[in-house]
């Protein structure tokens, strides 16, 4: 009779384990994708201190655009940083062409492509996304023949 009960019990431990484990896995890809949230704010704090930091010293970023010849742009991201971005190019006269953003599908008056497409010409391309730039670059450089620069190379630069 014993060896019945214990046959019945082990379908009930298996399941729990396999359960408990479940839960486990989960939780842990949870806490993985809040740490990389944090590491992406935390990214783009050190950017707007940067930004503030040369707005301080008397330097915008129009100015690089200027002293390089860069006349038009497409910003890469169009979250927050990709619309102050937009914001002082557009105040400092230089044509922002278009965005590159796979959510976004226009902002304010240009269109927005996702990454797939093929991209129309423009003298520099400005990357607004702190966190994956290097991958971003990476990616870009397959697809368009001109510069481009992360938002924070461009501070670095100023």
């Amino acid at each position: 009779m014993r060896k019945l009960s214990e046959n019945l019990c082990l379908p009930f431990w298996t399941g729990f384990w396999a359960s408990m484990l479940y839960l486990i896995k989960s939780n842990i890809n949870a806490m993985k994708e809040k740490e990389k949230r944090i590491l992406i704010q935390d990214e783009n704090l050190k950017i707007y201190e940067k930004w503030i930091n040369k707005i301080q010293d008397g330097k915008v970023i129009a100015d690089f655009f200027k002293n390089n010849h860069y006349h038009s742009a497409a910003i890469y991201g169009m979250g927050r940083i990709g619309k102050q971005i937009y914001r002082e190019l557009i105040s400092a006269g230089v044509e922002v062409k278009y965005g590159i953003d796979r959510a976004v599908t226009c902002y304010d008056k240009i269109p927005c492509y996702s990454n797939e497409k093929k991209l129309p010409k423009v003298d520099i391309i400005v990357i607004a996304v702190p966190y994956e730039a290097k991958d971003i670059k990476n990616d870009l450089r397959k697809k368009v023949d001109c510069p481009i620069q992360s938002i924070g190379d461009i501070l670095f630069m100023l």
